[in-house]
């Protein structure tokens, strides 16, 4: 009990408010997902402009709660952008040979 007494009142009053909730009430947490190759999928502005990344594969990716300075998240804030291609092999490989 000794270290919740040595809290700031505000977290008292957070506690006892009807609007504290548990995050398991609002949503249902998830762990994000694995690249195992993130140099490969976390992609700077820099790096974005440098390989000619089109913005449509460029989704806003949070890495750290530091990314964002609000609880909410707003897209043009965060700087980071994570690489996400819903197409096909198939799809690349003929782009590719067009492209060539």
């Amino acid at each position: 009990m000794g270290q919740i007494s040595a809290c700031p009142r505000f977290l008292f009053n957070i506690f006892n408010s009807n609007t504290f909730c548990l995050l398991k009430e609002l949503a249902v947490p998830k762990f994000g997902s694995k690249t195992r190759i993130n140099a490969f999928f976390h992609i700077s502005p820099d790096v974005a402009q440098k390989y000619k990344i089109e913005i449509e594969y460029l989704k806003p990716f949070i890495k750290s709660p530091k990314d964002s300075n609000y609880i909410p998240i707003v897209d043009d804030e965060i700087e980071m952008r994570i690489f996400v291609c819903r197409k096909s092999k198939r799809s690349f490989i003929d782009w590719d040979i067009k492209v060539r």
